[in-house]
């Protein structure tokens, strides 16, 4: 069908009357197709028979006509001459398609040539944006954006791709976003704002100085994209971006996947921000950073679930979230993720300097708090922090420091209330577990902690905690007994211990 589509606009681009497509002998929808054609080439052609004084001026007026015509004609696929074109912002709109599958060329593909495609730049620096999504059921597919020419920084605006909204079953598919700008993070792939139901999938960001992707209000579906060497988020979600995040390569980012602020505490019960599941994050300051970010009055993204993933390499942490002020209710889900090496990055992340701390999973401000199922190893930093968190488990994770850094903590509680540590396995940490500020109820049962062969600190209290349970943990490799489980903060008005091994 797409050749047939092909070889009838070749033979179109050569009638100059309606009634020569009465001699096609083709399906009577390209028949059709012919007449809107035609018709197209008429309405255009004063602007293409014009003075060339500004090229990119006729171009952007003959690429619009053509998506223009194809809206008014109920939408479909525009026929978009094949090859580089410098064009100003094109409004995408009316159910339109724009694909290099669909794309017209002069001459047929032989076999030693690659399949024909449309690539759009830019006309001028001062541009804002490549193409403009201005309506519901549109698609952009397998189109090259090459956005050298865009250089001039507009705070943080530039998109070659941009929707404000409102839209809904918006279609990225399969587009490459090459030669973004990186001089400054005003500089994106795409920005997208108030769609619903829309989705982004299998494109190619080469580089950007800002987001790759970056979405703001809407319900998305992100999947499986590559994204590459951008100084803020691969991924940046905002102002309560709600959807699923998956199946996407994020590398060499400031942030591999961002996210926050989220909302108000009077509209936090109904904030479920989104799903991030198995993707893989290398070599980035942070894998998954999310938090409300010192917006005052907002909150960090609540009802939020990370599994699955594979986190290699970051620099700072490779999950974390920075909660909000307040402990507002929702909950926080992290499982079953895979991290290595944090602290180690193969290159220096995006804007960033020197070494990092290099911790496994950090959770701050929350409420309502699952880590369970990770394997963290090979890490500079703490394995798992608890900071400031109330109704907390932390429970069937391995955790492994290999002998990197004598001095970090496996699990450390920085401070909470309600705060379980079950089950899990620990090795080769200075402290396997610690609780180092001021905490309620933490029960610490189940776990077993390997404090390797230079002898280290089994599980520590080194705060103050009220209500203090542990039970039927195994401690080995302590530099001693009195290093098995020592006490050096206060503990009341309970504290329970029984039940535990140390040798």
């Amino acid at each position: 069908q797409q050749l047939d589509l092909v070889r009838w606009a070749l033979g179109t681009l050569r009638m100059r009357d309606v009634g020569q497509c009465k001699g096609l002998r083709r399906h009577p929808l390209t028949r059709v197709l012919c007449v809107a054609t035609v018709l197209l080439l008429d309405s255009v052609a004063a602007v293409v028979h014009a003075p060339a004084s500004d090229p990119c001026l006729v171009t952007t007026a003959t690429l619009q006509a053509v998506i223009d015509t194809t809206a008014s004609s109920g939408g479909g696929f525009a026929p978009l001459p094949c090859g580089f074109h410098a064009t100003g912002p094109l409004s995408l709109h009316g159910g339109v398609t724009i694909a290099s599958s669909a794309c017209v060329h002069d001459m047929a593909p032989t076999a030693q040539q690659s399949p024909f495609r449309v690539t759009l730049g830019a006309c001028t620096p001062e541009q804002m944006h490549i193409v403009h999504l201005t309506g519901d059921n549109v698609t952009v597919s397998g189109i090259v954006f090459d956005c050298l020419n865009l250089t001039l920084d507009t705070n943080r605006d530039m998109a070659a791709v941009h929707s404000m909204g409102p839209a809904q079953n918006v279609l990225l598919e399969g587009n490459r976003f090459l030669r973004i700008n990186t001089s400054s993070q005003g500089f994106h792939a795409v920005i997208m704002s108030d769609c619903v139901g829309c989705t982004v999938r299998s494109n190619f960001v080469e580089q950007s100085g800002g987001d790759g992707l970056n979405f703001n209000a809407g319900e998305y579906l992100i999947v499986e994209n590559t994204v590459m060497n951008v100084g803020d988020g691969c991924i940046a979600l905002n102002n309560a971006a709600t959807g699923i995040v998956s199946h996407n390569t994020l590398r060499r980012c400031n942030l591999g996947i961002g996210a926050g602020p989220a909302g108000s505490a009077s509209t936090a019960n109904a904030s479920t921000p989104f799903i991030i599941t198995a993707n893989l994050i290398e070599d980035s300051d942070y894998g998954v950073l999310l938090g409300w970010f010192g917006y005052p009055g907002r909150l960090g993204p609540l009802n939020t679930i990370v599994s699955s993933n594979v986190i290699r390499r970051c620099r700072s942490t490779a999950i974390q979230n920075n909660g909000a002020p307040g402990l507002i209710g929702g909950a926080w889900i992290i499982s079953d993720n895979q991290i290595t090496h944090a602290g180690f990055p193969a290159t220096q992340p995006p804007r960033t300097e020197g070494v990092g701390p290099g911790h496994g999973i950090v959770a701050a401000q929350l409420h309502g708090v699952s880590i369970r199922g990770n394997q963290i190893s090979h890490g500079r930093g703490d394995g798992i922090v608890i900071e400031t968190v109330a109704h907390s488990i932390v429970s069937d994770n391995i955790i492994s420091a290999d002998g990197t850094g004598p001095l970090i903590t496996g699990i450390a509680v920085l401070a909470g209330d309600d705060v379980a540590v079950t089950d899990n396995t620990l090795r080769g940490y200075g402290t396997g577990i610690s609780v180092m500020g001021a905490s309620d109820r933490v029960r610490v049962r189940g776990n077993a902690v390997d404090a390797g062969e230079g002898g280290g600190v089994g599980i520590h209290i080194a705060a103050s905690v009220d209500r203090f349970l542990a039970s039927e943990n195994t401690v080995s490799g302590a530099a001693g007994q009195s290093r098995c489980m020592p006490v050096d903060g206060a503990i009341t008005p309970i504290r329970v211990v029984l039940n535990n091994i140390c040798w």
